[in-house]
C-alpha cells in the first residue's frame, strides 16, 4: 500500500492457539470495558454489525473480528482487526503438525489497524491511541516469553496507564 499522508497503521502477524486467544481476551477484557467492544460485520447486503461480549464469541462462525471504540454502547471510530491463526489441511497437536497430515500448514493470523488521526475528533483520537496501546500490551503479555512480560506485570502496567 502506498504512503498516504497522515496515515497511521500497525500490523503484527500472530500464531495463537485457542488457549492463547482466550488468554489474550481475558487480559484485554478488564481494560476495554466501557472503552471498546468486539464486533463482526455481516456478509449480507445490509452490512449489519453484531456486538459480542468477547473475542471468542466474535470468532464463533466468523473469519475475523473487530475491536471498536464504543460511545453509549454503539461502535464508533477506527477499528482493530483480528484474524485468527488457521491450520490448513490438518490439525495442530502441539509443537508440530499432526503426522497423519504431513502436508498441513499453519497460516498466520494478524492484529492490525489503519486510520487517519487527523480526520478523527480529539476524543476519538485520544481514546483510539489508548486502545491500541492496551491491545498490543495484552498481545505481548500473552505471547512473549520474557520474565518482565508476565501477564501480572503487564496487567499492572496497563492499569496504571489508563
Amino acid at each position: 500500500m502506498p504512503y498516504e499522508r497522515g496515515r497511521q497503521s500497525r500490523q503484527t502477524s500472530t500464531f495463537m492457539l485457542a488457549a492463547d486467544v482466550r488468554a489474550f481476551d481475558e487480559m484485554l477484557a478488564p481494560n476495554i470495558d466501557g472503552l471498546a467492544c468486539w464486533s463482526t460485520d455481516s456478509r449480507r447486503s445490509d452490512r449489519s454489525v453484531t456486538i459480542h461480549e468477547s473475542l471468542g464469541d466474535a470468532l464463533t462462525g466468523e473469519a475475523q473480528a473487530f475491536l471498536r471504540l464504543t460511545e453509549e454502547k454503539v461502535p464508533t471510530g477506527p477499528q482493530v482487526q483480528y484474524l485468527p491463526t488457521e491450520v490448513v489441511g490438518g490439525s495442530w497437536t502441539g509443537p508440530r503438525v499432526d503426522p497423519e497430515t504431513p502436508d498441513a500448514f499453519i497460516c498466520a493470523g494478524r492484529l492490525a489497524f489503519l486510520w487517519f488521526p487527523d480526520e478523527a475528533p480529539d476524543p476519538i483520537r485520544t481514546r483510539f491511541a489508548d486502545l491500541v496501546k492496551v491491545v498490543w500490551r495484552a498481545l505481548h503479555a500473552v505471547t512473549a516469553a520474557h520474565p518482565r512480560s508476565t501477564p501480572e506485570v503487564v496487567q499492572a502496567s496497563m492499569s496504571m496507564d489508563m
